[in-house]
């Protein structure tokens, strides 16, 4: 199946109020939340699907509400906006569009059926397993192979930065499985966690969004029955490019939903607080930083917008509306947070406050789904440069 197949074949939806799904989905990740935690563990994690985030965009034959890009920013903007942890969103964020979405637009009717209804019902939780310390945003150097032995792949490998990795159940893997075929020489597979040679490595200790969590897993003579390959042999590269149109579309919103509730926290902290016999929104200095950092964020959720309707619209140019999208929201998501730490003065330093979770989180999604620069270079030939 070719990623233009896969989709418009996504495309098709079913009618889901998109308010019922935010009201629903901010109740459930507080009560969640209030019940295990601020860490987002496998215990919680089924907060999270009822959540509905983790099959927002999955067919409803699946078990997933059948959104369209659109629909799904909306509802992800609006319960980000309500709902303050970044990483629980990152997570749900990426068990949907890095897992769930490639198993959607180009698993087979059995592997569709194997794991997708559980992937959205909260029985499984995924992760994505592509980076390599040596190979980020450079698929071709992958060092992980899968090489065929009879109905089955070895499968050999580290990979790092796996979110959700040590809660996971399964994971989505890409490997080498023909040195010589360039572009077309890797794989995407479904491995268990649970299958012999699969070792799952401690939390890595980041600076933001520390309550989804991430790490690195082995891959040691894994043996993978080939039936578990997504697509076809080869095209793992081309599975992961589309995943990437996917979240560098989608998991934006979360940071102009977070990016709306800064300014208004800013704002009613600035209304509120008297320095010189006045409140401090009545300075210039202070008023002028709230209406950038209003119109940084207005631009950022135009930008995630447009990529969305071109996901499924555009053939030839959603690539690059998707990196666009995804780099003026996460450079607008620094200048807001940053911003919004000098409005709040002594207070926006304090750990806690939402402008600084903002520039913590923002400064992580600069790097995820491909580096701003990488994103730079996507928009650049894109506009033939």
């Amino acid at each position: 199946m070719s990623a233009a197949t896969g989709l418009s074949e996504s495309a098709s939806t079913v009618p889901v109020p998109t308010s019922t799904l935010i009201d629903r989905a901010v109740a459930a990740l507080v009560d969640a939340r209030s019940d295990h935690g601020d860490v987002l563990t496998r215990a919680a994690w089924q907060g999270v699907a009822d959540a509905g985030l983790v099959g927002l965009t999955v067919p409803s034959a699946y078990g997933g509400a059948g959104l369209d890009p659109a629909a799904a920013v909306e509802v992800l903007v609006a319960v980000a906006r309500d709902f303050d942890d970044s990483g629980w969103l990152f997570g749900a964020g990426a068990h949907l569009l890095a897992c769930a979405m490639p198993l959607a637009l180009h698993g087979s009717a059995a592997l569709k059926e194997r794991y997708l209804p559980a992937m959205c019902d909260g029985r499984l939780a995924a992760g994505n397993a592509m980076t390599e310390a040596a190979a980020g945003s450079d698929v071709a150097g992958l060092s992980t192979t899968a090489t065929p032995a009879g109905p089955e792949y070895v499968l050999t490998g580290t990979k790092t930065f796996v979110t959700n990795g040590p809660v996971a159940d399964v994971f989505v893997v890409y490997a080498q499985t023909d040195a010589d075929a360039g572009f077309l020489g890797n794989t995407a597979f479904v491995v268990e966690r649970e299958v012999p040679g699969v070792t799952v490595g401690p939390a890595h200790d980041k600076v933001g969004m520390e309550s989804v969590l991430a790490c690195a897993v082995t891959f040691d003579g894994v043996r993978v029955p080939a039936d578990r390959v997504i697509g076809a042999p080869g095209q793992g590269n081309l599975i992961f490019q589309e995943s990437m149109w996917w979240e560098r579309t989608i998991m934006p919103a979360l940071l102009v939903g977070r990016m709306d509730a800064v300014v208004r926290h800013c704002t009613a902290f600035a209304r509120s607080r008297e320095q010189f016999g006045r409140p401090v929104v009545a300075f210039q200095a202070v008023s002028h930083r709230l209406a950038r950092m209003e119109i940084a964020r207005r631009v950022a959720e135009q930008y995630v917008l447009h990529a969305a309707t071109s996901l499924v619209a555009d053939s030839h140019g959603r690539g690059t509306t998707a990196s666009a999208a995804k780099y003026a929201a996460t450079e607008a998501a620094v200048a807001v947070g940053e911003a919004g730490m000098e409005v709040l003065g002594g207070a926006g330093y304090l750990r806690g406050n939402p402008a600084e979770a903002l520039l913590r989180a923002a400064l992580g999604a600069r790097a995820y789904s491909g580096t701003n620069d990488v994103q730079l270079e996507i928009v650049a030939r894109g506009m033939g440069a």
